[in-house]
């Protein structure tokens, strides 16, 4: 299976910690991948659309891990079951406002 890697670096307007806390939901909730979820703790689902072709590819990822305001990471289970893991770094950009760095792999 060959790697494939997608990146996807977004500036959010805002703190780093309000940023992680609108993942999924919130004012801010579409920072990446549109990943809508209820509880971000490990075990929930997040319903994700990867931009493929122009057109979002929607699926289903579980939170496998989480770093409060540091970094989530997804484990895909459709359409790609077990072989996508999408990790989310929360960084600080030279603005100060919050910066998040995506990285899809192993499709």
């Amino acid at each position: 299976m060959a790697d494939v890697l997608f990146t996807a670096e977004v500036t959010v307007p805002a703190s780093r910690e309000a940023a992680y806390a609108s993942f999924g939901g919130g004012r801010w909730a579409d920072w990446t991948f549109d990943a809508r979820t209820d509880d971000l703790r490990p075990g929930q689902v997040v319903r994700v659309a990867f931009p493929i072709g122009g057109v979002p590819l929607a699926g289903i990822a579980r939170v496998h891990r989480i770093l409060p305001a540091q970094r989530i990471v997804l484990r895909h289970e459709s359409p790609w079951r077990g072989r996508v893991i999408i990790e989310q770094d929360l960084f600080v950009s030279k603005s100060g406002s919050c910066g998040v760095a995506s990285v899809n792999s192993r499709l």
